[in-house]
C-alpha cells in the first residue's frame, strides 16, 4: 500500500480537520466595527443621495410600479459609513454583525421596497408627506396640504 492510501485510512477514523463555523453563538464584535449598512425602508424619502456618496456602488435604486426597489450589496460595502452620514432622513444604519461567508451569492444583497404616494395634483410617485413635515408638528396628523403634492406641482402652488 501506497503513502496515499495509508494516510487515508488512518484519516477515516479520525476527527475532521475542520469544523463548521460559528460553532456557538456569534462571537461579540468591537465597539470599531462599523459592520454592515441596512436600509431602514419606513424613513427613507426616496433622494438617492446614499447613492452617490457610495464610493464602491453598493448601492443603487430601481423603480417600481408603486415605489422604488432599494438594492445594497453587501460584498462591495466597504464599510466606510458614507451613505448613512449622507441620508439626511437617517434611513441607513449599520449593523453590528458579523456577515459571514456564504454559499449562495444572493444571501450577500439586501433588497428592500420603499412606498410611495402619488402627487394630488398630478399622480407623480414622491415620499410621504409624513416624512416631509418638519419634526416641529405636533401632530403627525396635521400635514400641510401642500405635502401632498410633488415639487413641481409645489411650485406652481406657491404662485
Amino acid at each position: 500500500m501506497n503513502k496515499t492510501g495509508k494516510f487515508l485510512l488512518k484519516s477515516l477514523f479520525k476527527k475532521p480537520i475542520s469544523e463548521k463555523f460559528p460553532k456557538g453563538p456569534l462571537p461579540e464584535m468591537s465597539e470599531n466595527y462599523r459592520g454592515f449598512p441596512k436600509h431602514k425602508p419606513e424613513k427613507c424619502i426616496g433622494c438617492g443621495i446614499c447613492i452617490y456618496f457610495c464610493p464602491t456602488n453598493a448601492i443603487r435604486m430601481e423603480d417600481n410600479t408603486d415605489g422604488k426597489i432599494y438594492i445594497i450589496d453587501k460584498g462591495k460595502c466597504i464599510s466606510c459609513k458614507q451613505c448613512a452620514d449622507a441620508c439626511p432622513m437617517g434611513a441607513i444604519e449599520f449593523i453590528n454583525t458579523p456577515v459571514m461567508s456564504v454559499f449562495d451569492k444572493k444571501n450577500m444583497v439586501d433588497t428592500t421596497k420603499v412606498e410611495f404616494v402619488k402627487c394630488k395634483s398630478c399622480g407623480e410617485l414622491m415620499p410621504k408627506p409624513a416624512l416631509l413635515a418638519t419634526k416641529n408638528l405636533k401632530k403627525k396628523d396635521n400635514v400641510p396640504s401642500y405635502l401632498f403634492l410633488c415639487p413641481k406641482c409645489r411650485r406652481v402652488f406657491e404662485k
